[in-house]
Order: C-alpha cells, then structure tokens, then sequence
C-alpha cells in the first residue's frame, strides 16, 4: 500500500483527501493515511486527534528497529561493494548484527543515522536476544543441527596411502598431529555449534561441466554444500589435514564469496591443474579421471587415520601398518550395506591370516581401528551392489562409537560422473554439471520416503561421502 498510495491520490481531486484519525491506534496508521496523497494541500482531517501519538517519541522497540534497520543498511553497503569480510555472518538478523559490531567495535555508529535513535554510553544499543529455535520448539538435543532451508550470503608432498609405522622421513611434527586429534575429537560439538559464515541457497548450485571435468564436479559440489553449511570449520579441518588439494579447493570457495571475479569452475581448474601436477597419468587436465585417483590424492593425511594391527586368541599385538587416507576402496562384493562395512572394521572384528604369532605360535588375526574418528570418510565401492545407508557407525580406539552422516553420492553412467548431495536437514539434491547450469533438481529426503539411492539417471553408485556427526 505504502508504495502506490501515493500516486493513486494524484489523480483526485485533492479536496477529496479526507482523512479520519480520530480511531487510529498509532503512528504507522496515521502514516498510512494521510500518505495518501501526494502533498498536504487540500489534505482534510476529519475530527479531532491525539497529536502524542505522533509527538510523544517511539517506543523503545520502534527504536532498536530503526537502529538494526541502519546496521543492516551499512551492512548491504559494504557487502554491495565487496568490503565485507567473510566473518560477518549470520543465520538470522540478530545473527548477522551482532557479528558485525564484533568486527567493527561495540560504538560504531552509522554516519548517516539520525539523532532521535543515535545511541551512546547513556542510552546504548541493546542487541536482541538470539534464540535457539529447536530448543524453543522441544526438538533440540545435543547434537542439534541447524537447517540449511536458511537463505544465504552469497605440506602434504606425498599421497602414499600405506606407511610403516617405523617410517619417520614424511612423518609430521608431534604439534601438527596433535592439532588434528584435536580437529576429529571435537568436530562433532563444532560442526553443531559453531556455524561460521554458513552460505545458503534457495536452490542449490554446483559447477559447470567443461573439458571432462565431470568427476571432478561430482566430489567437489558434495565438498562445496559441506563448505557451505560450515565455512569456517571446513576450511580449518583441511588445513588440520594437511593436504594442500584439498586446502586449496576450501581456499577457492573463500574467495569466491569475497570477489564476483572468481567463479566455481576457476577454482576447480586451479585444483585440477595442481592434481595434473601430481599425476598427469591419471589426472591429465582436459581427460576423464577416476573417483580412486580423486580420492587418493585429495583424502590423504599428513598423520595416521586409522591402524591395524595383529592379534592372537592370547592378546599378543603387532603393528602391521598405518593408513593416512580418509577414503577407502573395495573391490569385490564382501559387504552388502556402507554400515555392514564400517562396522566389519571395529575393534570387536577381525580377519583370520595366515600369520602365527612370534610370542606363543597361535593363528594371528587381522585388526583395523580408527586413530582418531575422521571429520569426513569416503567409501568407494566402483559399482557394486551395496545399500548406501543415511547413517554409519564407527569405533574409534578408545571404545567409543561415533556416528557419520551421508553427505553425499557419486554415480557413473555412461562415461559420465553425476552426484547427490544431502543437506544439513535431509533434504536431497540431484546433480549434473552438464544440465540446468549447474542448478540442483529436489528428488526428496533424507527422513521421509527415501528415495533409491543406489541408482541416479540411469547411473549406478560408486561412491559415498560421510561426515561425524555426534557420539552415540
């Protein structure tokens, strides 16, 4: 109404611009009518009114909406001239104000503000109380996670995946190891709770398919909504990692939301040039590559993920080796669900071997166990039939079970890589760089009506992408 009011009384006669304020409850209503006309001549009131109601100041609350109005303008400024730095987020308004009087200082005030709603160290700015609506609603647990429904601002030098435990020459510094026992041990609590800069869509976006890059699409758009919903942790865990691909690829989505000069498709060209680097035999810029060399390259860390080890039926215990990749690979039909397969690698399971212990002669069996619980683990099956389930389990040295949550699929067909991304609150995405400009297409969720995740547009399951989530 406010924006076509006025033009409406420009066509009447103005004598006919009566108002009657006499009942208005307010000072938006009063605006309301006598806005009604283009200028206060021939503007009539009938009856009397309360002149307080429009003399008397604003309540408290009219001011701190104006004041957050003047944040938020100074806000789109800057972010209209790409002089916002990435760390003034926010979910929610409240979110987003608070972060950018933490960058800007407690006493910042608009240049432009007027003097009726300037606040100082006598009359403050008082910021609202942000809630957590899950705990408001009753649905809200420790491991709470927020949607992603929201709308959005837009040294590793060798990939050896098997190491003795004796070898030192690439082994990293205790601190660096440390820091990312430290990154798996918390990643549950901080993958919850602190959500920095998250980047929403209304509709999710990946890349666009150029020079056979299809593989390289499929993984990196699951890595990017992953990004997305939690910017900052993200692009900590790569560096805790160490692998400078994938520290890179993070880089890249950074950047891009600090320069509309850089796109997605540049930053993937970045990486796949440095992966060409690595190996032009299997990842040759401008050929197909695989999920395997992908994952290989991109997954590995700069200290141990997980160990195994020899055990007889006496306890008697030998190293065998470590493994310093968060990918792992089958290639025959052993397992029939992701989670059967997780689990077969528990503490409580082994494999038989031909080996007989040193100490006392028994059959040795063969035991593997996770380090540390990773942030993220890909399993790569190349086509078999396995049930992708929403939810993995694994047990980590210490005894204690930790879940992951399917993040993303990886499907193949007809020489061509696709994928489905699974969002923060289920929701599930279908994606193919080379249709709709790299825009998803909805194809349901998560928790309602599953729909068949073992098969996507004619293409078969390859692969799969989990995150922790929580402790069970």
């Amino acid at each position: 109404m406010h924006g076509c009011s006025s033009s409406i009384r420009t066509y009447i006669a103005p004598s006919s611009n009566m108002s009657n304020l006499y009942n208005l409850s307010s000072h938006q209503a009063y605006y309301t009518a006598l806005s009604r006309s283009a200028s206060a001549t021939g503007t009539l009131i009938v009856q009397g009114f309360d002149a307080r109601k429009i003399t008397g100041g604003c309540s408290g609350a009219l001011r701190q909406e104006f004041r957050e109005l003047e944040l938020l303008d100074s806000i789109t400024t800057l972010m209209h001239e790409e002089k916002l730095p990435a760390k003034v987020y926010g979910v929610t308004r409240n979110e987003l104000i608070r972060a950018f009087r933490q960058w800007k200082g407690q006493h910042f005030i608009p240049r432009t503000i007027h003097d009726a709603i300037r606040w100082s160290k006598q009359n403050p700015f008082e910021e609202s109380t942000i809630l957590d609506l899950a705990l408001v609603s009753g649905q809200s647990n420790s491991n709470s996670i927020q949607s992603t429904h929201q709308f959005v601002r837009v040294n590793t030098s060798t990939m050896s995946h098997k190491r003795k435990l004796s070898v030192s020459s690439c082994a990293p510094p205790d601190d660096t190891c440390n820091s990312v026992k430290r990154m798996c041990s918390t990643s549950s609590r901080e993958s919850v709770s602190n959500n920095n800069y998250m980047v929403h869509e209304l509709i999710p976006k990946g890349f666009i398919w150029q020079d056979n890059s299809c593989a390289y699409d499929s993984v990196f758009t699951v890595l990017l909504q992953l990004w997305r919903t939690n910017a900052q942790y993200w692009y900590r865990v790569s560096h805790h990692i160490g692998n400078k691909y994938l520290t890179a690829l993070f880089t890249g989505f950074h950047n891009t939301t600090m320069t509309r000069s850089i796109s997605l498709e540049s930053v993937r060209d970045t990486v796949r040039h440095m992966l060409h680097a690595h190996s032009p035999s299997h990842m040759r810029f401008g050929l197909y590559t695989s999920i395997d060399s992908l994952f290989s390259a991109m997954l590995v860390s700069c200290c141990p993920v997980s160990r195994s080890y020899y055990i007889c039926t006496n306890g008697h215990q030998q190293i065998a080796y470590d493994l310093y990749t968060l990918h792992q690979s089958v290639y025959v039909n052993t397992h029939k669900t992701t989670s059967e397969w997780l689990s077969s690698q528990s503490v409580a399971n082994a494999t038989a071997h031909s080996r007989s212990c040193s100490t006392c002669e028994e059959q040795l069996s063969l035991r593997h166990v996770y380090i540390e619980p990773p942030p993220l683990i890909a399993l790569e099956w190349n086509g078999l039939d396995i049930h992708i389930d929403s939810s993995v389990s694994i047990n980590a040295s210490d005894g204690i079970r930790k879940e992951y949550q399917l993040k993303g699929v990886i499907y193949f067909g007809n020489s061509h890589f696709v994928s489905v991304v699974a969002l923060e609150d289920g929701q599930l995405w279908f994606y193919d760089g080379m249709k709709h400009g790299g825009a998803m297409q909805y194809i349901g969720s998560l928790h309602v009506n599953t729909p068949n995740l073992s098969t996507q547009d004619g293409k078969v399951a390859v692969a799969a992408i989990y995150t922790l989530s929580s402790c069970i």
